[in-house]
């Protein structure tokens, strides 16, 4: 069962309030309105898609030791977000994230944290 709404323009905007229109609360688009919607199997992509494997493609690095890891996309590109632990030299994350199909632009906005090493010092 859809939930129905009547909407009505507000009377000190000077509109006649005797015309209401049925509106959906579960319709996200109206079907009056002027967006365009994509049907999903017009989509190539799924939502997130690159995000997603520029995240997997970095975890998964064994040299690699993320704190915190947030990736957006940009226009032809991601913009990595984060907190990134090391100890000793790190590989780089940018060609890393570059070897993920469609992303040519890397932004990168994380927070390298270095880390102490493990070997123990001769006494």
């Amino acid at each position: 069962m859809t939930a129905v709404a009547r909407s009505h323009a507000p009377m000190d905007l000077g509109c006649d309030n005797s015309e209401s229109r049925c509106v959906a609360l579960d319709d996200p688009v109206p079907s009056d309105s002027v967006v365009a919607v994509i049907e999903p199997q017009c989509c190539t992509d799924p939502p997130h898609l690159t995000e997603s494997e520029v995240r997997r493609a970095l975890t998964s690095h064994p040299d690699l030791h993320f704190k915190l890891l947030v990736v957006r996309r940009v226009p032809h590109g991601v913009c990595l977000e984060g907190v990134l632990d090391v100890s000793g030299r790190a590989p780089d994350v940018d060609q890393i994230a570059r070897q993920v199909p469609g992303v040519e632009r890397v932004i990168n906005r994380l927070m390298v944290r270095e880390q102490p090493s493990h070997k123990r010092r001769p006494h």
